[in-house]
């Protein structure tokens, strides 16, 4: 099996973290999708564990980053 992409949610709790590999998905619906796997890590640590484990870098999308307020603009 090998990893496509590898993408972290941090922010909000745990790190979410998603794996996407060249094996088909196992839903027979599905199966020209690729099969994505999704697990938590420590809160910050899910990029470095996907480094460590499985030898690629991993996509950090911050969750928890503020969105401005165009509410109160004029």
């Amino acid at each position: 099996m090998k990893i496509i992409k590898a993408i972290v949610l941090t922010g909000q709790g745990p790190d979410i973290v998603f794996i996407t590999t060249d094996s088909p998905s196992p839903f027979v619906a599905y199966a020209k999708e690729p099969l994505t796997l999704q697990f938590e890590a420590t809160a910050g640590l899910g990029a470095a564990y996907v480094k460590q484990h499985f030898d690629t870098t991993a996509e950090v999308i911050n969750r928890g980053a503020k969105r401005k307020d165009y509410r109160n603009e004029h």
